[in-house]
C-alpha cells in the first residue's frame, strides 16, 4: 500500500470514530432532553367499602402520560396501568382489605425516524395503602338498639338509630331498605346520610 492509499485510509477511519462520537453524543442529548422528571405522589387513599385505591400525583411538564404499578405488599409482582390526560387513577383491587405498594411515573413518547420511542421517567416514592376504616364525625356505632352489631349476617351499623336506615353492600354502589335484598353478603346497617355522602344511590328494587 503506497502513501497515499495508507493516508486516505486513515482519515476515513478518523472520520468514521468522529461521526460515531457525535453521533453517541446526540443520542444520549436526546435522552437527556426527553426523559420526563421523577413523579411526586399527592395521595393515595383507600376506600374502605370497594375493593379500589384512589391515587393522584403532581404533572410532569412534557409528559405524554403516567404509568401507575401496584401489588400486594407481600409480593413482588407489579400490575402496571398507563393513564393520559389526567393525574389521577382509581385502581381496582382483586383483594378485600389488603396492604398495596404503589408507585408512578411519566413517559413521553417521540417520534425518531418514522418510530415511536418510549422515555420513561424515574419512578416517585413508593406508597403502601391498607384498607381501614375511619368512622364519620358526630355518628356513633350502635343501632337504635343500643348494639353495636345486627342479625343476617351484617357486619354491624354506622351512625345508625335515627329511624332512616338503610343496608349498603361489600361490592356495588346501591344502598337498600332490607338486609336481604339482592342476595347482599354481610351488608352494613348505616345512616342514610351517611351513605349518600359515600356516593351511593337507591336500589330500584326495595325503593
Amino acid at each position: 500500500m503506497n502513501k497515499l492509499m495508507r493516508k486516505v485510509v486513515v482519515l476515513m477511519v478518523a472520520f468514521s470514530m468522529l461521526f460515531a462520537g457525535a453521533f453517541a453524543s446526540g443520542s444520549t442529548e436526546v435522552q437527556a432532553a426527553t426523559t420526563p422528571a421523577k413523579v411526586t405522589i399527592k395521595s393515595a387513599k383507600a376506600n374502605y367499602w370497594h375493593d379500589e385505591i384512589f391515587v393522584s400525583w403532581k404533572s410532569v411538564k412534557n409528559a405524554t402520560g403516567y404509568q401507575v404499578a401496584f401489588r400486594k405488599t407481600n409480593s413482588s409482582v407489579y400490575r402496571k396501568v398507563s393513564v393520559r390526560g389526567k393525574t389521577s387513577r382509581t385502581l381496582l383491587l382483586d383483594t378485600y382489605r389488603t396492604s398495596y405498594t404503589i408507585k408512578v411515573r411519566a413517559f413521553r413518547q417521540v417520534r425518531v425516524k418514522g418510530k415511536v420511542k418510549t422515555y420513561y421517567g424515574k419512578w416517585s416514592n413508593i406508597k403502601v395503602v391498607k384498607q381501614k376504616y375511619t368512622p364519620p364525625k358526630n355518628n356513633t356505632s350502635s343501632d337504635s338498639s343500643g348494639n353495636s352489631g345486627s342479625g343476617n349476617g351484617s357486619q354491624g351499623s354506622i351512625g345508625t338509630g335515627s329511624g332512616n336506615d338503610v343496608w349498603i353492600p361489600r361490592t356495588g354502589k346501591k344502598y337498600h331498605s332490607r338486609s336481604t335484598c339482592s342476595g347482599m353478603n354481610g351488608p352494613t346497617k348505616v345512616s342514610k346520610s351517611y351513605a349518600e355522602s359515600m356516593g351511593y344511590t337507591p336500589c330500584k328494587k326495595c325503593y
